[in-house]
């Protein structure tokens, strides 16, 4: 079949342009993954928030009892 430069072009682009679309597609996956990672951070330091608070609580009550 006879092809020329701008079907030759058409083509490898075409190519390029969905290796291009699958690359993005996975950084979104990535962020997705950064994203929850952050909010595992998140409820991680509302746990330490948690503690923090009954130690403080704690720290009080010794407080008045000294």
């Amino acid at each position: 079949m006879e092809m020329n430069l701008n079907d030759f072009m058409q083509l490898t682009c075409g190519g390029h342009n969905k290796a291009y679309a699958e690359h993005i597609r996975s950084h979104g996956e990535h962020n997705g993954a950064h994203a929850e990672h952050i909010r595992s951070h998140g409820e991680h330091n509302g746990t330490h928030a948690g503690h923090n608070r009954i130690d403080g609580h704690f720290l009080q009550q010794k407080a008045l009892t000294n």
